[in-house]
């Protein structure tokens, strides 16, 4: 069951991408991982880092995934070593940077696969609001690194 609702989850998510994408008529970003490391440099509008079944927490996943950590690293290579040939300095590469639109999607399968699989498996419910603080702390500290 939980296999079947990633899928439904990943469409989800990728149809966000596409209305965001579509409203603003911005063009659809490529999946990182479909995208050869010669051809990354020549993208400046945007990259899918996107992946099914994984979530904040590094221990949420069900199979292969990209982790939120390995996502971010991704995304900070294509930083500090691809964007910059597109970009005459630092600076504009920061302008740049400044006036984009990034689009977090991410949190659900922490429930599905790790809070709510708990609870059935314990019959506990714990506290809710301490595992979305916990999250949230996550996802902050990871947004953070994201600023280099």
């Amino acid at each position: 069951m939980i296999h079947k609702l990633n899928h439904f989850h990943l469409l989800g998510t990728f149809l966000k991408l596409f209305f965001v994408a579509l409203k603003l008529g911005l063009p659809m970003p490529p999946p990182y991982m479909g995208v050869s490391t010669i051809k990354r440099y020549q993208i400046v509008s945007g990259i899918n880092y996107a992946s099914g079944s994984c979530g904040i927490l590094n221990s949420t996943r069900y199979g292969e995934c990209l982790s939120l950590n390995k996502q971010i690293e991704y995304f900070t290579s294509i930083v500090t070593n691809d964007l910059p040939r597109n970009f005459r300095s630092k600076a504009k590469l920061s302008h740049y940077l400044s006036k984009s639109i990034f689009l977090l999607s991410i949190g659900s399968n922490d429930y599905m696969l790790n809070y709510f699989k708990q609870e059935m498996v314990t019959n506990q419910k714990g506290n809710h609001e301490e595992f979305a603080n916990y999250l949230l702390e996550q996802l902050g500290f990871n947004i953070k690194v994201t600023y280099v």
